[in-house]
């Protein structure tokens, strides 16, 4: 798809830089949930690495795409041009509205891509939804997007084991509660 390849070629991301990188490592973990929670079709396995692809693509800069969350974006608020604050407060919608110019995009990438940034206490943003009204598809991406914080070392298990024990009870209800239970599993 050509619209797709300009999309993800453009000159202002770096194939070296920080939401390409991040983009791909993503794609990789969603995934790799996915297939613990038997979830292993090709559909969803694109979905989520289009999601991925498509998350951060319309933030204009590497820096304001490592802010993960609301307090962490009003903590270094200081840091970034009103731009950048715009696109961020709006990003999740933008990234879902580039697919209308994408139809061959299966659905519910786009609830994906709205719902990236939300908490299952109904704490994340933009709609503060909770983890009932969560996609499964999101939930999955959700926890992903969060186990990228992990700085992998010598004892990858200890370290998964440490980010579940992280993650706050709830992450232990719906459709978050079956993919911590399914990471717990396949790590002990």
């Amino acid at each position: 798809n050509e619209a797709l390849k300009n999309l993800l070629l453009r000159p202002d991301l770096d194939e070296n830089g920080y939401r390409s990188s991040h983009s791909v490592v993503l794609a990789y973990a969603a995934c790799g949930i996915a297939s613990l929670m038997g979830w292993i079709s090709e559909g969803t396995f694109y979905k989520l690495s289009m999601a991925a692809f498509l998350h951060d693509i319309t933030l204009p800069s590497d820096e304001i795409a490592k802010v993960q969350s609301m307090p962490e974006f009003s903590l270094r608020r200081s840091q970034f041009s009103e731009e950048e604050m715009a696109a961020f407060m709006r990003h999740t919608d933008a990234a879902a509205e580039l697919l209308a110019c994408l139809p061959e995009v299966p659905a519910n990438v786009d609830v994906i891509l709205r719902q990236h940034h939300e908490q299952p206490d109904g704490k994340g943003f933009p709609k503060c939804l909770t983890y009932a009204q969560l996609s499964p598809l999101s939930c999955v991406f959700i926890v992903a997007h969060r186990m990228l914080n992990l700085e992998v070392g010598t004892d990858t298990k200890d370290q998964l084991l440490q980010f579940l024990g992280q993650l706050g009870p709830e992450y232990e209800k719906g459709t978050f509660g079956k993919i911590v239970n399914s990471i717990r599993l396949a790590v002990v």
